[in-house]
């Protein structure tokens, strides 16, 4: 009997030896909140914007084994061999991913001691962190998925030259097209914006939170006005161009579009630097930067105004430029040089005598060009027009032409060379604005 007693009080004393172990693993257990400060603080720690974005991704899962918390973290680890390939089912891939890169699969523990970590299981969580954020960011710097990465938001629309010419569109930009919400009906016109942006690359360093995304930016604006000058002065070559339908106009735009692109992607342009973070990249949102980029194609606006120019054209077509320099009258005497300023306008010229108002030279300066003639000497005056489209000596620049005339000019002897520098503060001649009427026939 007595020994049945002992056996008693002995288990007794167990089962309460056991509750207090469990009381004080109990007391040991951090709540998700508690690891995920914790983690917080080791994140704080670090400089590495890789283990920082392990860290303050937090905590999964957590489980307490005696004094061992284990516990899931986010290693943003991509685990490219279960995806299919990128060229084969691109839709896949992301989709796969994206899943992969947001699982809290990386095994993690902390082991306590009289209710503290211990510094060898903190060390080994570090490690752990170290390891994974090292093996994440090398993943993303493997060529398919910068390739991939870079396609969201700068797909390349044409693989080389001859897809261009044959007008085959890479895959990539069609899903862009897709994912961006394009309609059908302008993709070509997001064609040329993007295939006006060259040397794209992906910067890995700030971290999955902070992907910088590099291009050689051409502005969007330049795309649109380049377009809109070269598709203008084609169509002002054309009879009753006023006249032609809308939506073949807007063909003609954005065919003008990717000439303007195809010009302007060779020109040295600067980079500039996109930030983008891969969870708003895993639902379709490229950040605030590509947005400014994309609102600043103001599309449908500037094809209104281009619309509305070539409504105003005359029904007869506009001419090429002469050449420049001389086009009739005198060709000897003094040297007179006229240089122009260096912008779009072409100017007609016509220098006339101060005493009898007869046409001695008239000339042609393309734009940005200099001309020279050569003139007698004594007193003269300048009839000057200016504009971009060039209707014949007639109707000179059409409605769109600036005309002006001079003070007299001296024009010296032979022995000498004449500048006249036009429209410049402080120049050689002074212009006042006239009207049609007031510029004299040949």
């Amino acid at each position: 009997m007595t020994s049945i007693k002992k056996t008693i009080a002995l288990i007794l004393t167990l089962i309460m030896a056991v509750g207090i172990l469990n009381i004080t693993a109990q007391e040991n257990i951090w709540s998700e909140d508690e690891l995920n400060n914790y983690l917080s603080t080791l994140a704080e720690a670090t400089k590495d914007p890789w283990q920082k974005a392990i860290y303050l991704a937090g905590a999964e899962n957590l489980s307490m084994d005696e004094d061992t918390l284990s516990f899931y973290l986010r290693g943003y680890t991509p685990s490219l061999k279960t995806l299919p390939k990128y060229a084969e089912d691109a839709a896949g891939w992301y989709e796969g991913f994206f899943t992969n890169i947001s699982e809290y699969s990386l095994e993690a523990s902390l082991t306590f001691k009289d209710g503290e970590v211990t510094e060898k299981s903190q060390g080994k969580l570090k490690s752990t962190v170290k390891n994974a954020a090292a093996k994440a960011k090398e993943t993303f710097g493997q060529q398919t998925v910068k390739t991939a990465l870079l396609d969201m938001l700068f797909p390349i629309p044409y693989k080389d030259a001859a897809a261009l010419k044959k007008g085959a569109l890479n895959p990539s930009f069609e899903q862009w097209v897709n994912r961006m919400g394009i309609d059908e009906k302008n993709a070509k016109a997001y064609c040329a914006l993007l295939y006006a942006q060259t040397g794209r690359q992906l910067n890995l360093k700030n971290g999955p939170h902070a992907l910088e995304y590099s291009v050689k930016l051409i502005d969007p604006s330049s795309v649109l006005t380049n377009a809109e000058k070269t598709t203008y002065d084609e169509l002002s070559k054309v009879s009753m161009a006023n006249a032609i339908d809308s939506e073949e106009l807007k063909t003609d735009y954005y065919d003008g579009l990717l000439t303007a692109a195809t010009k302007l992607r060779k020109n040295e342009n600067k980079k500039q630097v996109f930030t983008a973070d891969i969870d708003q990249l895993a639902q379709d949102e490229m950040g605030d930067d590509y947005n400014n980029f994309l609102e600043a194609f103001t599309l449908e606006d500037s094809f209104d105004i281009f619309e509305a120019s070539v409504r105003d054209l005359p029904d007869y077509p506009a001419l090429d430029y002469p050449k420049n320099g001389r086009i009739s009258g005198n060709n000897t005497g003094t040297k007179v040089v006229f240089k122009a300023p260096k912008d779009d306008y072409a100017r007609y010229i016509q220098l006339r005598n101060a005493s009898n108002n007869e046409l001695i030279v008239d000339l042609f300066i393309r734009p940005g060009a200099s001309a020279t003639v050569r003139a007698p000497k004594g007193m003269a005056y300048l009839l000057y027009a200016k504009g971009t489209t060039w209707y014949g000596e007639e109707m000179m620049f059409g409605e769109e032409s600036l005309m002006m005339k001079s003070g007299n000019v001296e024009i010296p002897s032979s022995k000498y060379i004449y500048t006249l520098t036009l429209e410049v503060s402080g120049g050689d001649t002074s212009l006042w604005n006239i009207n049609k009427d007031e510029f004299k026939k040949k």
